[in-house]
């Protein structure tokens, strides 16, 4: 019996101690979100090149909006592929 409880009490042990040691490191800096840039807002071919150089990426940082209200338009221009 007492083997049984020195066993359960070195596992709750190992469990604590492996928990206590996994987080953080951070230095609590947070990286500036990336923004829409001048070009891509002055026009719609800058739009749409801006937009073309886009790659899919599940570890990057999301885009900052925020400047973005309406994505340029033209009525005069052909309409431009993303191929």
């Amino acid at each position: 019996m007492r083997t049984k409880l020195q066993l359960m009490v070195g596992s709750l042990l190992t469990a604590l101690l492996l928990t206590a040691c996994g987080g953080g490191g951070g230095n609590g800096e947070t990286a500036a979100a990336p923004d829409v840039p001048d070009e891509a807002l002055a026009s719609s071919e800058g739009y749409t090149e801006w937009a073309k150089s886009l790659r899919p990426s599940d570890s990057a940082d999301p885009l900052n909006m925020d400047r973005l209200v309406t994505a340029p338009s033209s009525e005069t221009a052909e309409p431009a592929s993303l191929d």
